[in-house]
């Protein structure tokens, strides 16, 4: 489930109304570990996803990523866009993506989730970054439309030589 920012009455709202049913919790706009544990004050025990959104939340990926509680971090690019000043273009967001795919590995968990490819009407885009991106490090990549769902689905699948690997680690 995904709340609104943390610190927020409307985040409180959606952790009163839902929170202890979720499987897990999307955290918009963390910025700092205080933002993780005001969520899990309220709801205890549920693995988070914390989205980078800012400058700040970048620079405090490492702090954010090492929680307990969090089991991914994901990109939130338009809003770290914004936050930056930047173009759309894939290439002021490509330091990010490496730092959050560095710091994933580095405190043991899941490697991060990218962020949403918002131009429903360029499926080869998507494509091309959902591919580009997986080869950056990436796990997987947040949707706005069901549409997107069978091209993600694609460029993140296992490749045969990944498949291949993992057949051959189970001889070992």
């Amino acid at each position: 489930m995904r709340i609104n920012a943390p610190g927020t009455e409307l985040a409180e709202a959606d952790l009163d109304a839902v929170g202890e049913s979720a499987h897990g919790i999307r955290i918009p706009k963390v910025e700092t570990p205080d933002d993780i544990r005001w969520v899990t004050e309220r709801a205890p025990g549920k693995p988070l996803i914390c989205a980078i959104e800012t400058a700040k939340g970048v620079a405090n990926a490492f702090a954010i990523a090492e929680h307990p509680a969090v089991t991914h971090i994901a990109l939130g690019g338009i809003d770290l866009r914004k936050d930056l000043g930047t173009g759309n273009g894939d290439a002021p967001l490509q330091y990010v993506r490496s730092h959050l795919v560095v710091t994933a590995r580095a405190v043991g968990i899941a490697p991060p989730i990218d962020s949403v490819y918002p131009h429903l009407d360029d499926p080869d885009g998507l494509i091309r970054q959902a591919t580009h991106n997986r080869e950056l490090g990436l796990f997987g990549k947040s949707a706005i439309h069901p549409a997107q769902l069978p091209a993600i689905q694609a460029a993140f699948s296992p490749r045969q030589d990944d498949i291949d690997w993992a057949q051959s680690q189970r001889s070992i």
